[in-house]
Formats: structure tokens, sequence, C-alpha cells
């Protein structure tokens, strides 16, 4: 069966159903059902609760005030059931008459675990004890009620098991790496996708085109948490089959806040914080001698005299002996160094409401967080004297600054019972500054650490002093509109039928520029340079389906559900660049050396879908479902490919044998197998040309003229495939302790088949290039693991709390082509993708007792060997909170922990060997003996320059975050005519326990990138951060 022939029959059953359930509801007749939603605890109305009408599939949502109401309803007799966050699920029977009205009120008992609980899916709406995977889903709005976020990244960090969030480094402005279940691609991207309401959005997170050295913003951090009603976290294949190609990383769906029916509920906020950086850099160190034999000239002797250098004979090349050692650190010197206070500042106001047919949510936000760098008073005041007294502009000043503006308007309107209607649209503006900085002559970092050990001294700055470095300005600006219309149609009882369209628009512009006469003399920069580089990214998704639920039999229940999506990527951009700018000019135009480029991309996905599920009793469920993908980046001989899935769970807890006399209160045992896909780069498959300019001498006449011609730039591979991932997933969630207690237990073994590789061609082809085949598989395996708790411990005291655990081993099973070498990093059969590897140090020893590590004194191995993984294998992350005094206060915070994992410290390996010899290791004769080992090991070609003792163990345990929340009398809200009112302080990157050596073990300096190494990079700073937030 191929794609057209699966639609026809999807919409063919879609159809159907339509005609046969029409004359029924027509057939009806129909009453009314209402009621209100209490905690059972306070008696206060439970908002946003939903309400299910038995096996049907009508719902709606208490209002703002508890109540609700089901109209158009059939005669007859109904089990209602109300599920809401937090609380268990209660069901009601009801019997309504023809024309009639009855009546159910709900009093709900807290719990932390639901089985009842519904989730998003590709199919739809599912209630968790449906489903055969493990579910994620975060309450964001609730966890900003108590605590503040910068980012979607910070909002994401340590909440869920097998989901790492990696910092790659502290710039404002810049992102993260986020990693679900491990790696599983040495080719392509290992980001998960996201969705908001339904629409694919922009998930790139190195999102930009001019050179800072490494970190680059990540394009997920436009998202607004303020604007985030919840997210749900696909782990892996077994999940995501239904979201096919592209979703073999995980996905992560966003739903962003709506409206409920009742007044207008306004709620405002402002919040005010400062950004300090609380790292250890090291110090520079310089060792002063004389050369030997004393026969030089006093005017000539003194040198920098390393302690390698003073252990060779005599007269040899640089032999010399030690006089005094001098260390300087000018990173903490507070009068040179350009590290200070940052500042952040975010107002935002919502207003949500409406009546029972239309709600509404509209919502504002400015923000501006201004990083930790500045001009030192030295350098300010140097360059306004080289200005004839006009002051540095202010981008030179603060060189790094992320503003951001966004707004949203999310609409819902029911004209009927039966149908209604979602407009989500939003829109967010920022403009971003990044400093000069990672693997990067013109970074200040790299000067700051590479500099002479030796206070006064000209050379304390290794290369460019920071008020040279600043007059480098980059600056990203951003306009982003992501509008989607969702509409979902009942009309049966059993049938519903839904439909999603929209799109994720992102205008984006990155400049770099350094006038002529300023900034850093690296090549011809002072000549003056410009670029300006302008990108159109575009998203479209449509996205139909439809789903019957049918009871066969009195225990027997069947839910069919067909689907149908398409999505369009189209990235087009245009390039420029001028070098040797005009005095005063700034524009590419006056530029004596121009160039341009301009590039578009497209990739378009058809997918459709079949599930089946059959239910027995409510309590087993068994569902079977395949997808097939049609994608343009596949080779010409690929037409479509097809992605099963199989999933079960039974809540045993449920059965009438379940000893009721067990701490368990709930129980359900799952198990899920599925595949997804990874879609190679747009062009891979195809044979492709570039343009290029050919001076040509003209046969006619003896003149040489540019003449237009093409390259052959890839040879095209017409059998290329998507990377295929298939996952196999069994566990179980249990309620303890009457759901006081909720424990999750997930085992999964993921494989990726036709792993992307880029094979090297045989000189045969005519051609010297490599192309990307389908020859590599690799492997994930692992355990997570997640304990939840929420108590009243005493009166007026509750504790509530989360420990997620996860453990991943990685394996490379075929590469198909020689060991792939990226300096440390290495692709080996058998191994972790992106293992480090070099000869390791076997042992060293002070043979002559003279306290220095010499040549001859280290013995390191003839062959290289794995040292480790370059990500955590081990994840464990606690949350948790106490609310004090009759929840007048709360307090919490995060603890994080990753472990068995290397970070490699290449800033200090080249600060010893290869560039500035200005650390301690080969300086200062009582540096210990181990860091003199690894240091003469690196520069020694009799040791094979072995950087082994440079990849160390980076394990750690961070207070990522905690805060405090002080929920005020209403005598205090009252007083500014507001109804409530709180007050939060918050901070984050607080505390760090690690044997790391380096500034971070998290640094990356290759940004987000896999190659991770920590390079010369600007370390994750503290915030501390208060906000107050009104309700009116």
């Amino acid at each position: 069966m191929n794609i057209s022939s699966l639609y026809r029959l999807c919409v063919g059953i879609v159809v159907a159903a339509l005609l046969i359930g029409t004359d029924d509801v027509a057939a009806a007749q129909q009453g009314t059902i209402t009621g209100v939603v209490t905690d059972q605890l306070n008696n206060l109305p439970v908002a946003g609760a939903r309400i299910l009408l038995g096996n049907t599939n009508r719902t709606v949502l208490s209002n703002a005030s508890g109540r609700y109401t089901l109209s158009a309803v059939p005669a007859g007799s109904y089990d209602l059931r109300v599920i809401a966050v937090g609380f268990a699920s209660q069901t009601h029977g009801v019997q309504l008459l023809a024309g009639g009205t009855a009546s159910a009120d709900f009093a709900l008992s807290r719990a932390v675990i639901s089985l009842d609980e519904v989730v998003v899916t590709a199919t739809g709406e599912q209630r968790a004890r449906e489903s055969g995977n493990a579910i994620t889903n975060i309450d964001l709005a609730k966890v900003l009620e108590t605590q503040t976020v910068s980012n979607f990244a910070d909002a994401l960090s340590g909440r869920a098991a097998g989901v790492q969030v990696l910092q790659a480094g502290g710039t404002v402005g810049t992102g993260t790496r986020i990693r679900i279940r491990g790696q599983t691609s040495l080719s392509l991207s290992n980001e998960p996708i996201y969705y908001v309401d339904g629409i694919r959005v922009e998930n790139n997170s190195q999102s930009l085109s001019v050179n800072t050295g490494g970190q680059q913003p990540s394009r997920v951090n436009d998202l607004d948490p303020e604007d985030i009603a919840s997210f749900e976290i696909v782990k892996g294949p077994s999940a995501s089959t239904l979201y096919g190609t592209q979703a073999a990383n995980g996905v992560v769906r966003i739903t962003t806040k709506h409206g409920l029916a009742g007044r207008a509920r306004w709620r405002v906020y402002t919040e005010g914080g400062v950004l300090n950086d609380k790292n250890t850099y090291p110090t520079n160190y310089r060792s002063w001698g004389h050369l030997l034999p004393d026969t030089f000239p006093a005017s000539s002797r003194i040198v920098q005299c390393t302690l390698l250098n003073s252990v060779k004979v005599a007269g040899t090349l640089n032999s010399c002996a030690i006089d005094s050692l001098t260390s300087y650190n000018v990173l903490m010197d507070p009068s040179q160094t350009p590290i200070g206070t940052g500042y952040r500042g975010q107002t935002g106001v919502q207003v949500s409401g409406g009546g029972d047919q239309v709600q509404y949510f509209v919502s504002g936000d400015y923000q501006d967080e201004l990083g930790v760098y500045r001009l030192p008073d030295v350098e300010y005041q140097r360059l306004t004297a080289a200005a004839s007294g006009t002051a540095p502009p202010y981008q030179v000043f603060r060189p790094n600054e992320l503003r951001q503006t966004s707004i949203r308007s999310n609409v819902h309107v029911a004209p009927m019972a039966a149908l209604d209607f979602q407009g989500n649209i939003g829109v967010v503006q920022s403009r971003g500054r990044l400093p000069q900085n990672d693997n990067n002559v013109t970074g200040f970092l790299p000067s700051g650490l590479f500099g002479t050990g030796q206070a006064g001294s000209p050379g304390i700055w290794g290369f460019f002093l920071p008020g040279d470095v600043f007059q480098i300005l980059v600056q990203q600006d951003i306009s982003r509109l992501t509008p989607s219309l969702a509409a979902t149609w009942r009309p049966t009882t059993y049938l519903t039928t839904r439909a999603t369209v929209g799109m994720d628009y992102t205008s984006l512009t990155d400049v770099q520029f350094q006038q002529r006469g300023q900034g850093a003399n690296f090549s011809n920069f002072r000549q003056g340079r410009r670029n300006d580089n302008r990108f159109t990214l575009s998203h479209y998704t449509v996205d139909m389906g439809g789903t019957a639920s049918f009871g066969l039999n009195s225990n027997i229940t069947s839910k069919t559900s067909v689907g149908f999506q398409y999505l369009k990527d189209n990235s087009s951009a245009v390039v420029a660049n001028g070098q040797v700018l005009p005095p005063g000019g700034q524009t590419i135009t006056g530029a004596a050396i121009r160039t341009a480029l301009e590039s578009t991309t497209v990739a378009v996905t058809l997918g459709s879908y079949v599930e089946q599920q059959f239910g027995w009793r409510d309590r087993v469920f068994l569902t079977g479902a395949v997808r097939n993908d049609r994608n343009s980046a596949f080779g010409s001989q690929v037409r479509s490919v097809w992605y099963p899935k199989v999933q079960g769970s039974w809540v045993v807890s449920d059965e009438t044998f379940f000893p009721r006399s067990l701490p368990v209160s709930n129980l359900k045992l799952r198990f899920a197998y599925g595949a997804s896909g990874q879609q190679p780069s747009t062009t891979a498959a195809l044979l492709f040309y570039a343009a290029q300019t050919a001076t040509v001498l003209a046969v006619s006449t003896p003149t040489v003229a540019d003449q237009p011609g093409i390259d052959l730039t890839a040879f095209g591979n017409n059998t290329l495939k998507p990377e295929r991932s298939a996952e196999f997933e069994g566990g179980f969630d249990a309620g303890l302790f009457h759901d006081a207690v909720r424990l999750e237990l997930t085992y999964y073994d993921k494989k990726t088949h036709d792993a992307l590789v880029n094979r090297p061609l045989p000189p045969s082809n005519g051609i010297n290039q490599n192309r990307f085949e389908n020859i590599g598989s690799v492997q994930n395996r692992g355990v997570e693991g997640l304990l939840s708790v929420t108590k009243d411990v005493a009166p007026g005291v509750g504790v509530d709390a989360s420990l997620s655990v996860a453990r991943n081993t990685n394996k490379l099973v075929k590469l198909g082509v020689p060991t792939i070498v990226n300096g440390e990093i290495r692709q080996v059969e058998g191994y972790p993708l992106f293992g480090f590897w070099d000869r390791p140090i076997l042992g060293f020893n002070d043979a002559n007792n003279n306290g220095t590590i010499e040549v001859s004194e280290v013995t390191v191995d003839t062959a290289f060997r794995f040292l480790g993984s370059s990500i955590p294998k081990t994840s464990i992350s606690l949350n948790a909170g106490v609310t004090l005094f009759h929840n007048r206060v709360r307090v919490g915070g995060q603890l994080d922990y990753r472990g068995d994992w290397k970070a490699y410290n290449f800033t200090e390996r080249f600060r010893c060997v290869g560039v500035a010899f200005n650390c301690s290791a080969v300086n200062n004769p009582n540096a210990p003996l181990a860091e003199q080992a690894r240091a003469v090991a690196a520069g020694s070609s009799t040791l094979r320059f072995s950087q082994a003792g440079y990849v160390v163990d980076g394990t750690f345990l961070k207070l990522r975050e905690a805060s405090v929340t002080y929920y005020a009398p209403e005598v205090w809200a009252h007083a500014l005519r507001a109804t409530s009112m709180q007050i939060s302080l918050t901070g984050r990157n607080l505390l760090k326990w690690t044997n790391y050596d380096g500034i971070d073990p998290e640094l990356n300096g290759n940004g987000q990138s896999d190659f991770a190494n920590d390079f010369l990079t600007a370390p994750p700073i503290r915030t501390l951060a208060v906000r107050v937030s009104l309700g009116f």
C-alpha cells in the first residue's frame, strides 16, 4: 500500500464515520450536565480540571470558579470522570433525562500520581493508563510560581530523567546542548525536535553565521517560559514513531497558556537581578633565569627559564638556571579584569478569561539581560584618550547583552458543543550582542589566560587588550512569528476529527563589524571589515487526523486513529562580506573587497499513519501503529520509509486479585517498541554543482578574462536513506501510600541503523570527495527512575520532592570506514560516540630527586586507549521544596549530579604546552609532579605528544537553583489594589563540587557541538533575582 492509497483509506474511514454519526446526533434528545470541582483539603475551586463524559469524546474544562457545563449531551446514564494535575481522578455516575439537567460536584483529593492524567500524543489526547511509554509532563506554570528562569533551557534542566541539558558556557545569549537518552548520530544533529501548540518550530542550537570563537545562540531559547503552560518530553523512537522522520532524538511538545471561562484575571510581574562570575581562573606564571653557561653578557642573560630547560646540560639549546618565579592573574585583578557585574530585568503582563464559548489569553513580556563583561577603567581611559576625549560607545563598554520582547495571543472559540477552534500567535523580537572568546585569537579570555605572569608587564594580556577585543561588534537580530490554527470537530460521541495548520517564521540578521583603525590588530582586521548575513527560516505544518472510539462490548473498547502530516522546511540566506573599509566607513558597499553568497534549501516531508488500540475493562491496552514517510532529502531510489509501533499497558492495581494490604495503591506495567528516523541534510543525496568563476584564455585573441563556470561539489547518493532508530522500552509506574509517593522505572534499548557516515570516495571516480552513506549503526541502552513524594509532615508544613536518576551507555556498533579522528575525540567501533582517546601516561618517577619531572622519567603507552565518554553516563537530579507557615513560605532548590565521564582541559594544555608556557606545571619548581608529568608528555615528541593527562574526571554536583517564595498577606495585595501578591528570590549556579582541575567541567569551546572540549570558554555565571508578582 503506497502513501496515496493509504491516505484515501484514511479519508474514507473518517468520512464514513461522519455520515453515520451525524444522523445519530440529529436523532438524539439532549440535556445538560453541570457541577463544580473543588479541592477537598481547603474547599477552594479547582480551575482547569478536565471533565470527561464516560467513554465518549466529550470533555470540558472547569472555569476559574471551578464550575463546568456539558451541554447538548444525549440522554442516558454516564460515568463522569474528573482529572486534574496534582489530584487523584474521581468518577461519579449521572442520569440525564431528555431535555433535563443533571448535576455532579467533585471534591478532589491530592495525589502525586494519576493514571488518568491526560497527555498529548501525535494522535491527540490520551490517558496515561493507555500509554506504554514513560511519560514526562512538566507543569512549567506551576514551577514558575516559585522561581524564575531566564530561558527555556533553564526551565528544562534537571526536571526529567534521561534528559541532559549541557551548559556550554556562561555568555549571555548563548545556547546549550540538550540530549535525550544519549547520542544517536555521529554526522547529524543529536538535538530533539520541538512542537509548539502542534506546530514544528526551529530548533537549531548553533544559530550564528559569524565567528565568536565557539559559543552560539540557540533558537529554542527564543521561547518565553512565561507563555508556556506545560511541556511533554517524548523520549525516544518507541514513543515518537508517529512523529516520523526527524523524531529519532526525541520530541518536546510545548503547550502555551490558555484562558479559562470567568472574569478577566490579570497577572503583572517585574523582576530584577544581578549576574556574577564566581569562578576561579588559573594564575599565570613566569620563571625567570639566566642562560648557561655564565659567559653571556649580563644585558642578554635574563630569559624565561622553564623547568625542563633548567635541567638541561649547560650550553645545550635553551639551557638556563632559574633565579626567580613571578605570578599574576589579570582576570582576577579588579583593576584590570573585564569581568564585572551583570544585570537582568524582566517585566510582563498577562490577562486571561472569557465566557463559555470564547476564552482568551494575552501576554506581553520584555527582558534585558546584561552580561558580566565590561571595559575596565584603565581600558576605558585608554580608548577615550585614543579618540581625543570621546568616550567609547555603550556597545564597546558592555559587549554582551540580550534584549527580547515577546507577545502572545491565544483564543479558544467553541461555537457549538461539538466544534471548537484554537488560534495561537506568538511574536518574538530580540537583539543580542556577543563578545569574542573561545578558540579565537581575538578573544579576551585567551588573552587573559595566555598573558605573562608578572604584574605591570606589558604582556599581561597575551594577544590583545580588552578594549581592542570589545571594539569588534557581533550582533544578532531576530524577528520570529509563530501562528497556528487548530480545529476539533466531534460529530458523534465516538468520533473526533482534528486539523492543525501553522508556521514558524524566523528572520535572522547576523552582523560582525570592526571599524577601520579600531579593534584587534590581527590579519587585515584593522583595515576595517563587515559581515552582514541575512536568513529566512520557515517551517510549515499541516496536521490532520481523526479518531473513532467504540465499545465493542461491555469489556472491550476499540480506538482507531488515522492521520496525515505535511511538513516543509525552507531556509534562504544572503551572506555578504566587505573588507578594507574607508575611514569612517560602515557599509559593505564602501569596502574595497566585497564577496556575496546566496543559497536556498527546501525539505518536504509527507507522512501518514494508522493506529489501532484495543482496551479490555479499562485496564489492559494494546496498541499497534505504522507511519509512512516520503521526504525530499531521500535518494531517488528510496521512495518512502515505514515506521512501525506496538505498545501495551496493564493497570494491575485495578484487578480484583491485587492485594490491597500492600503500600502500592496504583500499579501500571508497560512496554513499547517503535521506530523513527533522522533525515539526511537537504542536498546530501543530490549530484550537486556550484557556480565558480574561471579565468580563461580566449582562443581568438590572446586575452585573459573571467568567465562563469560550474564545479562538481557533491557526487550524490541516490540510495541515501534516513538514519533509522528502533527502540524497546519497558517498565512500571506505581503510586505508593495512597498515591502520596510516585515511583517509575524504565529500561530502554535503542539501536540506530543506517547511520550516516562521511565516506571517502575512491579516486577512480574521478573526484576527490567524501559523501554520506548509510553504513553505520549505534546503540544506546539505559535505565531511568523517578521517585516523587508530596506530604504534609506537620500542621502547616508540607514537603514535595522529586528524585530522577538515569544511566545511559552508548556504543558505536559499526562505522564502516577507518577510525575517524578529531583531536582527542575519535569514532571507534565498540566504544562510545565522541569518546576521548590518547596514549595514557603509565607512570612517572622523579628518579634523580631533583624535583623536576624530565622526559626520561615519564612512561607513556605505545597505543591509543579509550579514556572515557565525553558526555555524562549517569545523571541524578533532586528537586525539592518545603512549604511553611500554612502555605505562606516555600523554600525550594535543585541539586544536579553528572558522573562517569571525562572532560578535556584543553585550556590548561595550551597554557602549559603550545602557546604561552605560563602554567604552574612548566614554571613552578613546587608544582605537583603529576602536573609536571602531563605537561612533559604533551610537549615531548619522544612521548608522542600525549595529551591524555588533560582528559580528566568531569564528575560534578551543583546546586543549580534555590528559591524562597513569600505569599504575602491579602492586606498587602489590597494595598496595591490586587487580589494576590508573591515575592520570590531565586539563585542559579550557586555552588559546585568537583575534582575537575579546570574552571568548569561543563564548558565546551565548540559551543553546542558534540566535539566537546574546555577551551578558553566563559564559564557559567551565578544569577540572583527578585521577582514581585501581582494578581488582579
